[in-house]
């Protein structure tokens, strides 16, 4: 029986991106592969760009099953900047370049020692999806001394994990259960217990090399962009 780390995906707001350019931050309907390895990846304390993230990711088989759907949801935002710069989620500067006319005239207060004036702003108006309600259950294979690791990162975590994104807490641990109970992932999304209140038929991804859909959400190397993997569906009737 090969080792599985259950993963329980749950909470208020989840938001999966797929197709996210610029102002507008889709979600999928389920949550990514590269978002599940980056929740990993914090929980081990693992920093974007580390080379030890695409090498979890590749290492890794995924299903994911949807106990609880969710509904999505568009949220409208914005953030501005009035004459200075912003503070990362990291602790770091994050810049948002106005004209070349204000980056002069803030170059220009800062040399005579002033204070910009509230005048000088730039707004970005921004839509993000999110899924509310939602709960999955996700299983992974792969080499034992990882899934041990990556279980006991999640019941520590180094930093604070999300789902999909850092406004997404998850409301219950996301760590469930390492296990050998199941003969495979297929297996493990059909007999591990559904959440209660989930409703038939309840849909499933799984990771297949032959499979039928692409989905570009494998992070490259380097954090340079997304590679396709392939996936097959199935459907859980009433009494599975």
């Amino acid at each position: 029986m090969p080792r599985i780390l259950i993963l329980r995906l749950e909470g208020v707001l989840q938001s999966w991106g797929l197709r996210s350019r610029w102002s507008s931050r889709d979600s999928g309907l389920f949550p990514t592969k590269s978002g599940i390895v980056g929740l990993l990846g914090c929980a081990l304390g693992y920093e974007r760009g580390d080379e030890r993230v695409p090498a979890l990711q590749s290492s890794l088989r995924l299903a994911v099953r949807a106990d609880k759907p969710g509904r999505l949801l568009w949220d409208y935002q914005t953030v501005t900047r009035y004459g200075a710069n912003l503070v990362a989620a990291t602790g770091k500067p994050r810049t948002m370049p106005g004209t070349k006319r204000d980056v002069y005239h803030l170059d220009v207060l800062e040399k005579q020692g002033e204070k910009p004036a509230g005048r000088i702003q730039d707004t970005i108006i921004s839509r993000r999806q999110y899924l509310q309600d939602a709960s999955f259950t996700a299983f992974l294979v792969g080499p034992e001394e990882v899934l041990d690791e990556c279980a006991q990162a999640l019941q520590s975590p180094r930093w604070q994990i999300y789902l999909g994104r850092k406004s997404c807490p998850p409301c219950l641990p996301v760590f469930e259960n390492l296990t050998e109970e199941y003969a495979s992932l297929e297996e493990a999304l059909r007999r591990y217990p559904l959440r209660p209140g989930a409703q038939f038929p309840v849909l499933c991804e799984v990771d297949s090399p032959g499979g039928g859909i692409l989905r570009q959400d494998l992070l490259k190397a380097g954090g340079t962009g997304y590679a396709y993997r392939r996936l097959d569906t199935l459907s859980l009737k009433g009494g599975a």
